[in-house]
This record gives C-alpha cells, structure tokens and sequence, in this order.
C-alpha cells in the first residue's frame, strides 16, 4: 500500500519541487533546502552541487558531504527529512548536471557497500580513500 502511494504522489511532489527550483527559487525538505545555487543545510551558505562528494542515507541517518571536508556538511536523522527520496534524487539530478563536474568523473562506477541501508541512494563518485591513505 505504501507503495502505491508513493508511487501516486512522488512523481508530482518532484515535479512541483523541479519547477520551483528551474524558475529561482528553494524548496524546503525539513532543515534542509535545495536552492538553485546548492544544498543549504538550516542557514548557511549553501553547498554547490558541483562540490558534493556523497549524499547517502547511512543506516538512519542522511549525510552529505562536500569535497575537501573531513567531516559531512549535513547529518541529520532521516526520518527528521520529509519527502526524503525526492530531495536524494533531485540533489543526484543537480549534482550530474552542475558547472564543473567533468563526464570523466560521471563515469566512474561506485563500488557496491552492502552494509548500507537498502534505500540508500548515493551520489556519483562517492569519495573512498586511496590506497595509499593511512589514517593516524
């Protein structure tokens, strides 16, 4: 039944939330926003979409994170996220169509983590360390 519903009512949510971001302006997910110029979390500056490097749910909780950060941006519980998965789609959507992301980094396959949450959904080019790194 749950389904079905989603399945019903997704589809227009996003669209109403595409249309609002094509003509300037943000729509609201909880805390977290999309504006045209990125992802901004309560009311900070907003993060570009071309410099986010993961944005996945990660057990219960969402977490995005931009390029050159240690730590996430954002991590927030996701049941404190309406309309989650809209806002994970329309974040992968922005990020593989933002200035400056390159069709090479696009085509890199992510590596599969089974630990994750089987609803996770994960932008492209998710950030793993090199061989090399030695955390210490």
């Amino acid at each position: 039944m749950v389904r079905l519903v989603l399945a019903a009512i997704n589809p227009r949510l996003r669209q109403d939330a595409e249309r609002v971001l094509n003509s300037g302006g943000t729509v609201s997910f909880g805390k977290i926003s999309l504006s045209p110029a990125g992802v901004v979390w309560k009311s900070k500056e907003p993060i570009p979409y071309a410099a986010l490097v993961r944005c996945k749910i990660d057990g219960s909780i969402l977490r995005v994170k931009a390029e050159g950060k240690w730590l996430d941006n954002i991590a927030v519980t996701a049941k404190k996220v309406p309309n989650i998965f809209i806002l994970l789609d329309l974040i992968e959507e922005k990020r593989s169509t933002a200035p400056g992301k390159t069709t090479v980094a696009m085509a890199v396959p992510r590596p599969i983590n089974i630990y994750n949450h089987p609803m996770s959904r994960h932008c492209a080019g998710d950030v793993k360390p090199s061989p090399g790194f030695h955390h210490g």
